[in-house]
């Protein structure tokens, strides 16, 4: 029986520019592509903000159907978004 799911490998970053300091809500559609989004899911966050949508914290890419988690895990640390609030999580102690 073979499982239902499939592993995606992570897109590759543009070398050139590394992983770069990014505004999700302001970043052209080419400079996602550098950092790695494909083409589908770059239109799909370009489409996301035209159609008056935004980001408050870097997590809510995690919204974009069809975003490689992976990717999203890397591209976390270089999300800025002005004004957003620190998310933080309190863990549970024994």
């Amino acid at each position: 029986m073979r499982n239902s799911f499939e592993l995606k490998a992570v897109p590759r970053i543009d070398s050139a520019t590394g992983p770069f300091k990014f505004n999700p809500n302001l970043l052209p559609f080419e400079d996602l592509r550098k950092l790695g989004f494909s083409m589908r899911i770059a239109q799909r966050i370009v489409k996301f903000r035209e159609s008056g949508g935004s980001f408050k914290v870097g997590l809510d890419l995690g919204k974009i159907y069809g975003i490689n988690s992976a990717l999203l895990i890397k591209l976390i640390p270089y999300v800025r978004i002005p004004d957003a609030p620190f998310v933080y999580r309190q863990q549970k102690v024994n």
